[in-house]
């Protein structure tokens, strides 16, 4: 940790923050993966029309694109969390030189 206490609560509420959203977000992930699931299951077993099957598809396809908007804001989520990681080690570092100079005052 970093020898200012006010950084150091920054970056474990920021990975507090990031796990959380994590979380919610790949709970959110789920949801149109198990109605994905459960569309084309029941497409299998039941017998249907051409226009169900054809409906059953559409539907398919929109929690398809549904997951595949969860991904993306996971891939952002990380992304910025990276970014803002490589910024504060970037800053830390940057501090560094003038900590050991104060030290040796």
């Amino acid at each position: 940790m970093s020898s200012n206490p006010g950084l150091g609560e920054t970056a474990v509420s920021t990975e507090s923050d990031l796990s959380q959203r994590l979380s919610r977000q790949l709970h959110q992930t789920t949801q149109p993966l198990s109605v994905l699931q459960g569309l084309l299951e029941l497409a299998l077993v039941e017998v249907r029309t051409a226009e169900q099957y054809q409906q059953s598809i559409q539907r398919a396809l929109e929690e398809v694109r549904r997951a595949s908007d969860c991904f993306q804001q996971l891939r952002t989520l990380i992304t910025a969390y990276q970014a803002a990681s490589t910024c504060s080690a970037t800053t830390d570092k940057g501090t560094e030189p003038t900590r050991k100079a104060a030290a040796h005052v």
